[in-house]
């Protein structure tokens, strides 16, 4: 497994593993380019500060880092 920041990750690699992590779920969940898009938009998800695993060059885990400034002190948090 490498470690690699998800800024390096094309957009619908993220969709796929998106898709995958939560193909088994009772509720269905289709996540779309756009709709990942704007998940990360609105939950100040910074791709520099998250994280995924690859194996064999496919992306395999992964993990939002959100951030912002909160009470005028920063917070990262997992998005």
């Amino acid at each position: 497994m490498d470690l690699i920041a998800l800024d390096q990750v094309p957009l619908g690699e993220l969709v796929a593993a998106f898709n995958d992590a939560f193909a088994d779920y009772a509720v269905q969940i289709e996540m779309t380019a756009q709709k990942l898009e704007n998940v990360i938009r609105s939950r100040s998800v910074r791709l520099d500060r998250s994280y995924g695993f690859c194996t064999e060059g496919h992306l395999s885990a992964f993990m939002f880092t959100g951030w912002r400034i909160s009470g005028g002190r920063p917070s990262a948090y997992n998005a």
